[in-house]
């Protein structure tokens, strides 16, 4: 009795407790038994302002800094609907000691660019300012923590601020504007009807973001911009003592609310409703989706053991769900094109436990038996210790890559990460503890628990049913209600049983022989000639603890593409890895190299075939033999070309009703003066395409053709030599050369001084306009560098005038964009999306800053603008492993030129002068120059009824 008595004392007292700890918005790990990352500092102001500041070297010299508002679109009232996220867009436009249109200017000669390294946003329950420093220097800490503390309290958020960002509020709801978004907004209006969620949306309304006054502003501002909800956060070559006392120092005068406010209520979750079904019909859609899904309320718990342990359970659940939904996809005659199984807690309100799929229109009603079969199939026999195994073994594996990384970590990731922690309320924990947790917690679960975990999840009798997409049912309710019970009716079996294989390509013959090395000193890149002529460029790093870049590059790649096959490039890099092996198919190959950092991908480019991966030190033999038998033997199988003619509904919507698409297709054809190798070719012509077709173009160049190989990363160096020799140094001679194709490097760009139209159908209000200065290709290095930065200042003029300016525009792009494949082709070009009637206005606009630039050039205050921040993106580019495979080392004994590129880029860069650039502006941009395209929707006809 006297046990019963303490047990109960005790569990009041955390309840209690746990309600406290919410109410005072604590740490996390608080309430929990999981420790934090010991590497992280956290504390609090007494006016309530946590911090959390974690001393990190990677990249060296860098700090990442968030300051986290626990205030989003939720918290606003009917009248302040979009404020939370209109504000934080104010506070770039003018505060106590920033004043309106200096700060991105400011911070840009700092080296920090806008967007890049001065951004925020928000959704449902927080908004959050980031800022990227480059350099660890006091003053420059001191100017962000400043900003912060103007973020917190000292916006000035003036009328006519106020009046220039509507325009941009309303340009980014425009630009967000989509089928899938409008689907998504009624989907959940369905799911929680009855909850302040689906009336919330960040975005916010029209009739707010064009009228809200001042003080309807402020009102949102002084409310819940308060300490108590507020948390800064540091990452970075940082000390903690000094930048604590800086925190102290710039937010301990921060007035602590009187009364601290509460969350909103966000209303119920309405259960007992049985099934219940809802279709949203969008002509514009790529495709149908289906869900079956079960919404039951969720309250706050501490992220402790046992919750991640439930977690844990349902995450590997739903990836075998989601593995048997894939490879019914890939079916003849299958009903889904894709699809998948979540269930997961949102916003401490509602736990959602889901199976959804996507399909052609036509299907929806097979499409629907096989989500509501396949819950049941599982929620009935549960799942079998092969698909579990393999899950487990992927999992694991990626833990123990994370902690293998962990020292290479950014500090801008983990920034986010721990921004994200706080704000989801979740123990910030390091890949060390991760991986000691999985080992102690992982052993003890089975599938049987997994399969229980999920019963539990969608144990309810109620389920929703959504449709949503390019279907219109008539009498949908009744009509889905029928199918739904008719599947019901149906008996499911359990699971056949998949064994796993062993991999059929471990010997490709004779290791191959070195007959040539070189290396460049300064880089530290080797070059070596095998035997067969296969060509292999090392470059050892320690960006990426424990992480191995690989790539190939094989013959010539669109070049030689056969005229009379149009899209036949774009059909090969969709079905080449899918089609899997001859021995295995792609689902094969995923179980067998579960639990292994192995993976592969084929794309067409422009001027070879590539193959590209990523490994481990562990793993890397796995990944070349993978990478090898994909070149000996590919499979070339049906399930490939089913599952990319599955996406051509989808793709070609999108190319026919979307600006983007058309961009990409009409507009690039036109750009190439109709190339048959530009856009795509019509929905007909590409569903010709066969797979023999794809054998028959890469099957010469797969066997014999000049091929280069690029490993970049931390490794040693005889190890992947000797791995090399046993799988590609070891295949059949290959060519020493690549056939030249001139005749097929020449592109005409269209004639200058013309403005093209482009009209498609659409219901959606959304436009784009591009304007194209032809240029020069890429080889000479030294004009591409300062074309680059021309590319860069015409982007910062835009910014200037049409977003912040004249308020017509969210997020305009320019940059330049030279070839290396077409001989004297590029263009540096604009971009932006647009309301339509303002098609021809915004068009003049650019045209006229680009005629500005020819004839008055720039300033050395915009060279010195353009040129820090790009020179702060390259310190941070060339400790990437990408870069140095991609750009430098891949193809550089076919360009040897690559190398000393690498070796002048930045002392190249530091010697641009106003001179350079004002002679390029003046040759590119004058008067007359350019081409520019206008992409708007087809007006509703004048006889239309609104």
């Amino acid at each position: 009795m006297k046990i019963s008595k303490l047990f109960i004392f005790f569990y009041l007292f955390l309840v209690a407790q746990v309600a406290i700890a919410k109410e005072q918005n604590q740490w996390a790990h608080d309430t929990s038994d999981i420790a934090p990352d010991p590497a992280v500092t956290f504390g609090a102001l007494k006016n309530g302002l946590r911090y959390a500041v974690m001393p990190h070297t990677e990249p060296p010299e860098r700090i990442s800094m968030r300051l986290y508002v626990d205030a989003g679109s939720l918290m606003e009232s009917e009248d302040q609907q979009g404020l939370a996220h209109f504000i934080e867009h104010m506070a770039f436009n003018g505060t106590k000691n920033f004043p309106a249109g200096e700060m991105v200017e400011y911070f840009q000669r700092l080296g920090m660019s806008f967007g890049g390294d001065t951004n925020a946003h928000t959704s449902f329950k927080e908004t959050v300012y980031k800022l990227e420093l480059p350099k660890p220097e006091e003053n420059l800490i001191k100017r962000a923590m400043l900003l912060f503390r103007d973020y917190a309290d000292g916006m000035l958020m003036s009328e006519t601020e106020i009046e220039k960002e509507r325009g941009v509020i309303l340009s980014e709801l425009i630009t967000r504007d989509s089928a899938e978004w409008r689907t998504q907004k009624e989907a959940y209006k369905f799911a929680l009807p009855d909850s302040l969620i689906s009336k919330r949306f960040p975005i916010g309304t029209k009739k707010v973001i064009k009228g809200a006054g001042r003080k309807t502003f402020m009102d949102f501002y002084d409310t819940w911009y308060t300490p108590d909800r507020m948390c800064v956060v540091v990452v970075g070559a940082v000390k903690v003592d000094k930048i604590v006392e800086m925190i102290e120092e710039n937010f301990s005068s921060m007035a602590t609310p009187k009364s601290p406010l509460s969350d909103p209520e966000l209303g119920k979750i309405t259960v007992g409703r049985g099934v219940i079904t809802k279709t949203h019909y969008e002509k514009e859609a790529t495709e149908t989706n289906v869900s079956i899904e079960v919404v039951k309320p969720y309250s706050w718990e501490p992220d402790d053991t046992k919750k991640n342990i439930r977690n844990l359970k349902l995450f590997i659940a739903n990836h075998i769900m989601g593995n048997r939904i894939s490879e019914l996809a890939k079916k003849k005659d299958a009903l889904i094109t894709g699809g998948g199984s979540y269930a997961q807690d949102f916003l401490d309100f509602a736990q959602f436990a889901s199976m959804y799929v996507t399909c052609d229109p036509e299907n929806w009603e097979g499409a629907l038996h096989v989500a509501e079969q396949e819950i049941r199939r599982a929620l009935t026999y549960g799942f079998n210790r092969n698909e579990f195994e393999e899950v487990s073994a992927t999992l694991r594996n990626a833990y123990e890559q994370a902690l293998r990384s962990s020292v290479s970590r950014k500090s801008r990731g983990l920034a986010d990460a721990l921004t994200r922690s706080i704000s989801g309320r979740k123990v910030f924990t390091s890949p060390k503890q991760d991986m000691e947790w999985l080992n102690k917690n992982l052993g003890l679960i089975t599938a049987d628990a997994c399969h229980a975990e999920l019963r539990r999840a969608w144990e309810s009798s109620d389920r929703q049913i959504f449709i949503g997409g390019n279907i219109e049912l008539k009498k949908a309710e009744s009509q889905i209600q029928k199918v739904y019970l008719n599947s019901k009716s149906k008996a499911v079996d359990p699971l056949k049983k998949e064994e796993k294989a062993e991999f059929a390509y471990a010997n490709f013959g004779v290791p191959g022989k070195i007959i040539e090395r070189r290396e460049d000193k300064d880089l530290g890149v080797v070059q070596l000639q095998f035997s067969n002529n296969v060509r292999l460029n090392l470059k050892k790093t320690d960006y990426e603890k424990d992480s191995i870049s690989i790539g190939a590059r094989i013959g010539s790649g669109m070049l030689s593409m056969p005229k009379d096959k149009p899209g036949l490039a774009t059909v090969a890099s969709a079905i080449f890895t899918a089609g899997g092996l001859k021995k295995h198919s792609a689902d094969e190959l995923r179980r067998i190299f579960a639990g292994k950092t192995v993976s592969g991908s084929f794309t067409v480019d422009e001027d070879a075939f590539i193959y590209s991966g990523s490994t481990n030190r562990k793993d890397l033999a796995d990944a070349l033999q993978l990478m090898t038998a994909y070149i000996v033997e590919p499979g070339y199988r049906e399930e490939a070309l089913r599952q990319f003619q599955n996406q051509l509904d989808p793709l070609y919507t999108q190319l026919a009703h979307t600006p983007m698409g058309v961009l990409q297709d009409r507009v690039d054809r036109f750009l190439k003066s109709g190339d048959f190798r530009s856009g795509f070719p019509s929905r007909s012509e590409i569903t010709k395409r066969t797979i023999k077709e794809v054998e028959d173009w890469l099957s010469d160049t797969l066997e014999n053709a000049y091929m280069e190989i690029g490993i970049v990363g931390d490794f040693e160096e005889q190890t992947v030599i000797d791995t090399v020799s046993k799988t590609l140094g070891s295949l059949p001679m290959r060519r020493i050369n690549k056939k030249e194709f001139t005749g097929e490097r020449k592109i005409n760009f269209p004639q200058k001084g013309q403005s093209k139209e482009f009209v498609f159908e659409s219901e959606i209000p959304k436009g784009m306009v591009g304007v194209y200065w032809p240029t020069q290709d890429i080889w000479d290095i030294s004009a591409t560098r300062r074309l680059s930065v021309l590319g860069a200042i015409f982007a910062d003029k835009l910014r200037s005038k049409v977003r912040e300016e004249l308020g017509e525009a969210y997020s305009p792009y320019a940059r330049h964009i030279p070839s290396d494949t077409y001989k004297g082709y590029g263009y540096l070009m604009s971009v932006i999306t647009v309301d339509p009637p303002q098609a021809e206005k915004i068009a003049n606009v650019v045209e006229g800053i680009g005629t500005a630039l020819a004839s008055k050039g720039i300033t050395e205050d915009e060279l010195e603008r353009a040129i820090k921040p790009l020179l702060n993106s390259i310190d941070q580019q060339v400790r990437q492993n990408a870069y140095w495979l991609r750009t430098v080392s891949l193809s550089s004994q076919e360009f040897p030129q690559k190398l000393d590129w690498a070796k002048t880029m930045i002392k190249d860069y530091k010697s641009i002068k106003v001179g350079d650039v004002n002679t390029l502006a003046k040759r590119f941009l004058s008067e007359g120059n350019s081409v520019s395209v206008k992409i708007v929707p087809r007006a509703p006809s004048s006889d239309t009824v609104p």
